[in-house]
């Protein structure tokens, strides 16, 4: 077995110096009159609406609907220029066909005179089509005849004329958004404008927009009223009570006593979870919070979900080591906190979690959240509660592990219902769980996926099934259980593990985490439930790797726009070629911004890695974004290249299969950062200086140990490299325990 390595280098900055690219109508772009013509119909009728419609707010709220998936850069920006319009995005959604992305929605801030530019505008477009294109502008339509633009659109330059027209032929129709919710008790509403800036009251309960903004509390005649009169506003309705998931039925089982010494100086895991049984075997490693309303212990069954967590999280490696699943981990204090019941306020939860968070996370890194909810989660918003957990990951140094939700066990659904609630945290590292005989998904697994394109659940692990159950103690026996809320304490281990023993940053721990469950393959099986991979059960499988491979860790800061250094050497076969099938996975934090919909990450880093030419970096996956002269549209670089998630994998396969890489003793990185949502105003002074981790492991093909040579390499370079020992890891952790019992 090899160690793996951590390296250190910096990362060199450089903004972009592209050339202006020529705008032109490509061979599937065409505008002719029926689209302006629609257009100028779906503007007189906003008009008309909206002029009737002002009791509430000064201008009016613009739904534009695209023909297909459109990115940021396209969202006719030429279009709003040429008008005094606020040009505010409030919302982004999608449309779904057959369960998968379709086309793009924006919804934008516009003032009510803006409607008579809008027509003036569109009108001279559509004589412009008819007098000079025989109403039909296409690529040909242009190289058969000048421009000629018309004297309306002067101001504007020659490309910046095409770029409108490209822009109006992007768009399928304008509309009024008509969002109407059902009208029922306990319901939560976020609206596309600020309640509290409304020129006439709602008379709605606004709530603490530290938490959740734009968001009100409704009740059903609420709901009933805004329905009627004010449905223009609402961006999106969602459940007000958090109903705690009903367990898998748990089996009673035998096994030897435990006892556990009494804890020294093991480090913390934080638990976010239902009350739990105090007075246990567990009592002097536990330490139990209860921040519910109704602290209520007579129901024993209400107990039983939290204690079991907590045993799992305090040392479920020798629990379940006849299962295999001995992760030599070692034993971790559990802060727990109950914050949840049975029926509770998703405002309170959210309240709760900020709080103890806050005041814990410098001495609690890893947080374990094994709750959910029956409820799907929205397609087109971040659900409240992830967005709370992704909002603590941005601005603290923390991380949550969340189990991927279950099946609800008190209604019938199908394969494809969907994860619930905060199984979509972005910045959470979000576990599903598998068989064990067999590593399928587990049955009662939920369909995974989040905001279109967001891969949940991360991972998988093993979380008990009928064919063999994990065993936890309930706080009267040890039982045999079953379900996603115990496969991510498992989990929860090992990032404990990694942060602080190992000395990984929460990026570093997340990012290994996922690589070790990485395939080489291409293709993942069943990723909607399983996510990327099933994680090995020991800590040693995943700080170490077979002899045939070399596995590293790179952290750097990112620079600029573009951050990259091209200097790091990796080994050549006798022949001078690259003889490697490599894998790497990328992870950051981002801030996000609940109220964009569909534009939730405000940060987008884009990750090339491979072997540098005297033409270039080369990716061991061809990723033409960011290069000039080359396009990549939007759906492939979302599916392919992960584009706007804060995860990134990728693999190439080996010179055997894909006819290999482009063969070179120097390899390098590259970086590309770019934002929305108006991220890059709030973080102007350090807009790109914050942590980015890469896991690459490189596989020999011909079967050669090339470790000791990378290693021998990059200490002869301007690299610095560190071999992570598991075996000392673990020896010190158990040194260190037995000296401080003996004292």
């Amino acid at each position: 077995m090899n160690n793996i390595f951590k390296i250190s280098n910096d990362l060199f900055g450089e903004d972009p110096s592209f050339p202006s690219q020529e705008s032109k109508f490509t061979k599937n772009d065409f505008l002719d009159t029926t689209k302006v013509n629609n257009l100028i119909n779906n503007i007189e009728s906003l008009k008309e609406f909206w002029n009737k419609n002002q009791d509430f707010i000064d201008g009016s709220i613009l739904e534009v609907e695209f023909f297909d998936l459109v990115p940021k850069s396209k969202r006719i920006k030429v279009l709003f220029k040429h008008t005094t319009f606020d040009d505010r995005i409030v919302g982004a959604k999608y449309n779904y066909y057959d369960n998968k992305v379709g086309l793009s929605i924006i919804y934008r801030s516009i003032k009510l005179e803006d409607y008579d530019t809008l027509l003036k505008l569109f009108k001279n477009v559509l004589s412009y089509t008819e007098e000079i294109h025989g109403g039909l502008i296409t690529a040909k339509s242009f190289k058969e005849k000048n421009i000629n633009k018309p004297s309306f659109f002067a101001e504007l330059s020659n490309s910046n004329f095409i770029d409108l027209l490209l822009e109006i032929s992007r768009i399928r129709m304008f509309s009024v958004p008509d969002e109407k919710i059902e009208p029922k008790d306990q319901q939560f509403i976020r609206f596309y404008v600020k309640p509290s800036e409304l020129k006439k009251d709602l008379n709605i309960h606004l709530l603490d927009s530290s938490l959740y903004e734009n968001i009100a509390s409704l009740s059903k005649r609420d709901i009933e009223y805004i329905n009627k009169t004010a449905f223009y506003l609402v961006s999106q309705g969602f459940e007000r009570v958090y109903e705690r998931q009903v367990d898998e039925e748990d089996e009673s089982v035998t096994i030897e006593p435990q006892t556990l010494e009494l804890p020294s100086n093991e480090y913390y895991i934080g638990q976010i979870d239902g009350a739990m049984f105090k007075d246990t075997y567990l009592k002097d490693w536990v330490q139990s919070e209860d921040l519910r309303d109704n602290k209520d212990y007579s129901e024993m069954e209400k107990l039983f979900h939290g204690t079991k967590v907590a045993s799992l999280l305090v040392h479920g490696g020798d629990i379940n080591d006849s299962l295999g699943l001995n992760d030599h981990c070692g034993h971790f204090r559990v802060k727990h906190f109950a914050v949840l019941d049975d029926y509770t306020d998703v405002f309170e939860v959210s309240k709760r979690i900020k709080k103890v968070v806050k005041d814990n996370c410098k001495k609690i890194k890893v947080w374990n959240v094994s709750i959910g909810t029956d409820a799907e989660i929205p397609n087109n918003f971040i659900s409240p509660l992830a967005s709370v957990l992704d909002q603590l990951q941005s601005e603290l140094d923390v991380i949550f592990v969340v189990a991927a939700t279950n099946k609800p066990k008190t209604f019938a659904v199908d394969d494809n219902y969907r994860i619930g609630s905060p199984a979509d945290s972005v910045n959470s590292l979000v576990v599903g769980s598998v068989r064990m005989t067999d590593k399928e998904r587990a049955s009662y697994s939920r369909h995974g996926g989040s905001l279109g394109f967001f891969i949940k659940p991360d991972i998988s692990f093993f979380g008990g099934d009928k064919d063999k159950k994990m065993i936890a103690f309930n706080g009267c026996q040890f039982v045999k259980c079953g379900g996603t809320s115990y496969a991510a304490p498992m989990i929860a281990r090992k990032i404990a593990f990694l942060i602080y023993h190992a000395g990984f940053t929460r990026e570093e721990a997340k990012a290994l985490i996922i690589h070790s469950a990485m395939e080489w393959s291409n293709s993942i099986k069943d990723i909607a439930h399983i996510g990327r991979g099933i994680v090995q059960a020991d800590i040693v499988d995943i700080l170490s790797t077979p002899d045939d491979e070399i596995r590293f860790i790179y952290t750097g800061q990112t620079k600029a726009f573009f951050s990259d250094n091209y200097s790091l050497p990796i080994p050549l076969n006798s022949n001078g070629k690259t003889p490697f099938a490599v894998k790497t996975t990328m992870c950051y934090f981002t801030s996000c911004s609940s109220n964009f919909g569909v534009d939730y990450t405000n940060v987008e880093v884009d990750l090339k890695f491979g072997p540098v030419t005297e033409s270039g970096l080369h990716s061991i996956k061809d990723n033409g974004q960011y290069e000039e002269g080359r396009y990549v549209n939007e759906v492939t670089a979302r599916e392919e290249f992960s584009k706007w998630d804060n995860l990134k994998c990728m693999s190439f396969s080996g010179p055997k299969t894909m006819g290999g890489l482009k063969s070179s003793p120097k390899w390098g990185f590259k970086l590309t950062t770019s934002y929305r949502n108006g991220e890059e105003k709030k973080v102007k002074k350090d807009k790109y200086n914050f942590p980015v981790s890469v896991v690459v492991t490189m596989k020999s093909v011909d079967g050669i140990n090339r470790a000791n040579q990378f290693r021998r390499d990059v200490e002869r370079s301007l690299w610095k490299i560190q071999p992570i020992d598991v075996d000392n890891l673990i020896e010190t952790r158990v040194r260190l325990k037995q000296k401080i019992i003996f004292k």
